[in-house]
């Protein structure tokens, strides 16, 4: 499972409430885009990762990470012709 964090700062709650760095520590941290991410979910099945879990101290939401592909599409798809927008 990797987590992921939807901004800066959800990452670095987590990171401080975990114990992983003191509230005054600087965090490192990779940043990609979505897209970034996605054009990754090949890399992710093939190094055995399951899953993507986003922001896990809040929402906890989970996405496979052969679906990542699928749904990118479906969010960008316009929803009068089904057509995906880019």
């Amino acid at each position: 499972m990797l987590l992921a964090f939807t901004d800066a700062e959800r990452a670095r709650h987590f990171a401080v409430a975990q114990g992983m760095i003191e509230a005054d520590d600087n965090l490192s941290a990779i940043a990609l885009t979505p897209e970034e991410v996605v054009n990754s979910a090949d890399a992710y099945v093939e190094a055995g990762i399951d899953g993507l879990m986003f922001d896990p101290h809040i929402s906890g939401y989970f996405i496979p990470s052969a679906q990542l592909p699928v749904v990118h599409q479906a969010v960008k798809a316009d929803p009068d012709s089904e057509t995906p927008q880019g």
